[in-house]
C-alpha cells in the first residue's frame, strides 16, 4: 500500500503533499479549516493522481484575498473556487469550469424566531453577521436587497464577517447578532443545526446560485481535463468515501459543466457587482 506524507505550512498556506514533482497544484478556496479541507479534498486529489499518473499537491491560502491573488496569477492548475473568483479567473486568465456540485442553492437571512423581525426593513440599526465581502450567498445579495429599500451599511446597519461559517447560526441564537446571511444548503443539509432550526426563521432568500466549480488552468489539455473530470465524477459512487465528501460539501452529487452553465449566474453577478451606493448616504 502506498504511503503518503502530510505537510502543513500554517503561516502562509497549508500544503498537503501527495508526492513530489512533477505535479499539479490543486488550489482550494479557504472556507474550511485545514483538517476539514484535507478530509474532503485528499481523496479527490488521490483519485486524480491515480487516474492521470500525475502527482497532485493540495494548496490553499491564509485568506480569501490571498487565494484570489494566487488564482489570478495562474498559480493553480486545478482549483475549487468560489463563484466570484472563478468568474474573475475566467475573464482574466482563461480558467474554465469543468465540474460542479448539484443542486444549486440560495443565500438567506436568518433571525431568531422570537425576535419579532419579519422583514429586512426591520433590521435597521441591527448587527448583521455575514460570511464574506465577496460571497454572493453570504453577503452581496443581502447588501443589494437592503439597498433596494434604501438601507445602507454602516449608516443604517452594521456588518461583521466571520470565516467560521459553522458557528454563524449559533451567534444569532445567542443574541450576539440580530441576523446572519447564510447559505441555504449548509443550513439544511448539516446535522449541526438540526436542534436549533426551530428557534430560527428565514426572512429573505437570494436567487439560485451554482455550487462552487472545479476549474482548470488554460494550459490543461483536453486529455488531462477528461481524466480530472472522471476522477471527480467517481465521487458520485455510493462508497463511504463518496458519501462523506458529498455530505461535507452539502451536495447531492457532482456533474460535468462548462462555462456556459454559469452564464445565468454571470448575469446575476454583474448586477450585484455593478451596484452603486448613492453619493450621500443617510446619516
Amino acid at each position: 500500500m502506498k504511503k503518503f506524507v502530510i505537510i502543513l505550512v500554517v503561516i502562509t498556506e497549508f500544503v498537503f503533499t501527495i508526492s513530489a514533482e512533477p505535479e499539479l497544484r490543486f488550489g482550494i478556496f479557504p472556507i474550511y479549516n485545514i483538517n476539514t479541507l484535507i478530509d474532503i479534498f485528499y481523496p479527490i486529489a488521490l483519485e486524480i493522481e491515480t487516474e492521470t499518473g500525475i502527482k497532485v499537491r493540495i494548496v490553499s491560502a491564509p485568506d480569501a484575498g490571498t487565494f484570489r491573488e494566487r488564482l489570478l496569477a495562474g498559480s493553480y492548475d486545478i482549483a475549487w473556487s468560489n463563484n466570484a473568483f472563478y468568474l474573475a479567473a475566467s475573464e482574466q486568465k482563461g480558467y474554465r469550469a469543468v465540474i460542479s456540485g448539484f443542486p444549486e442553492f440560495r443565500g438567506m437571512v436568518i433571525v431568531r424566531a422570537d425576535s419579532g423581525i419579519e422583514t429586512l426593513s426591520e433590521l435597521t440599526g441591527g448587527n448583521i453577521l455575514a460570511i464574506g465581502r465577496h460571497s454572493i450567498a453570504g453577503f452581496l445579495f443581502f447588501r443589494n436587497l437592503m439597498a433596494d429599500i434604501d438601507l445602507y451599511s454602516p449608516a443604517d446597519y452594521s456588518v461583521s464577517f466571520n470565516i467560521d461559517i459553522e458557528s454563524m447560526p449559533f451567534h444569532v441564537l445567542q443574541k450576539k447578532y440580530d441576523a446572519a446571511v447564510f447559505s441555504e444548503d449548509t443550513y439544511f443539509r448539516s446535522e449541526i443545526y438540526k436542534n436549533i432550526r426551530k428557534d430560527l426563521k428565514i426572512i429573505a432568500y437570494s436567487s439560485l446560485i451554482p455550487q462552487f466549480p472545479f476549474i482548470l488552468h488554460p494550459d490543461i489539455d483536453s486529455r488531462l481535463e477528461s481524466g480530472i473530470q472522471k476522477s471527480i465524477l467517481s465521487m458520485n459512487s455510493e462508497s463511504e468515501e463518496g458519501l462523506k465528501i458529498r455530505t461535507a460539501l452539502n451536495i447531492e452529487g457532482f456533474r460535468a459543466v462548462t462555462d456556459a452553465d454559469y452564464e445565468n449566474f454571470r448575469l446575476l453577478y454583474d448586477q450585484i457587482i455593478n451596484y452603486t451606493e448613492p453619493e450621500e448616504l443617510p446619516e
